[in-house]
């Protein structure tokens, strides 16, 4: 499951991180994921992240 979320506000990034979801950098988002923080960054919204939860453990 991914998703994106401002990176610094403490009910955002670091909230999903105590679910078990993890930052993405680089080649890990992928195309879909790197063109739709593109499109947020055009829309005006900065320090955005993505994330990645992989179901395959649940959430902690």
């Amino acid at each position: 499951m991914t998703l994106t979320t401002f990176a610094s506000l403490p009910w955002n990034a670091p909230f999903y991180e105590r679910l078990g979801f993890r930052r993405l950098a680089g080649a890990e988002r992928g195309g879909r994921l790197a063109a739709l923080l593109r499109a947020e960054e055009r829309r005006g919204l900065r320090d955005r992240v993505a994330m990645r939860l992989d179901l395959d453990g649940g959430i902690a």
